[in-house]
């Protein structure tokens, strides 16, 4: 799923307070404002409305997809890539600090739970987009098996919770190039031992989201 000539991932169905609108977070770096996404058999799917990764005094990796289906969903996938099950979000956040375990979900990878908070609050430069990227979490695969794929971007980075449910930390953002790693399937694809994250506790408290519960 993404804008044409990318492949990322939608993440969290949020409402956005500041416009009113039911939206879908995802990465910043994926597609600029206005662009249009697409799912894996060409439908469409939303289009970013706003971009906080092209503001000239600092750089935040989060971008909002206008969905109105977005307030039916309530829910992340879960599992390998070929699975269609879900957990249900809590309206709780996750404040990721060093040592915490979570999981991640992209298109791409499936679901990854062997990740663990090694740093926080960096500020990262990725040169895919010339750009810094600011208030990342670095995460590190301590499994046999890379944390994050090319594809992943803008998937949910969540803390699962015993009761089957999910409680949103951040949404994945990029690798740090040293860790290049294989994927855990047979693929071309670039996968790496470490992912960045853009903490959900941040944009939340800047931009007043609140995570769609479902209908």
């Amino acid at each position: 799923m993404g804008p044409s000539g990318n492949q990322c991932t939608a993440g969290v169905p949020v409402y956005d307070n500041a416009t009113g609108k039911h939206a879908v977070l995802t990465a910043g770096h994926c597609g600029g404002t206005w662009t249009a996404w697409k799912d894996g058999v060409g439908f469409g799917y939303g289009s970013v409305y706003a971009n906080l990764s092209s503001q000239t005094t600092a750089s935040y990796d989060y971008a909002f997809l206008s969905n109105s289906n977005a307030i039916n969903i309530g829910a992340i996938y879960r599992g390998r890539t070929w699975e269609t099950r879900t957990s249900r979000m809590t309206p709780q956040r996750v404040n990721a600090g060093l040592g915490m375990r979570l999981c991640a979900s992209g298109s791409f990878s499936g679901e990854v739970c062997e990740l663990g908070v090694v740093a926080v609050n960096q500020n990262v430069y990725y040169a895919s987009t010339d750009t810094w990227y600011n208030n990342l979490t670095q995460l590190s695969s301590f499994g046999a098996y890379a944390g994050w794929g090319v594809g992943d971007s803008g998937g949910p980075v969540f803390f699962a919770n015993s009761d089957g449910s999910a409680s949103i930390a951040g949404i994945s953002s990029g690798q740090r190039e040293s860790t290049l790693t294989p994927c855990r399937e047979a693929t071309n694809r670039k996968c790496y031992k470490d992912l960045f994250m853009a903490p959900f506790g941040f944009i939340q408290d800047t931009g007043g989201l609140v995570v769609s519960q479902g209908m």
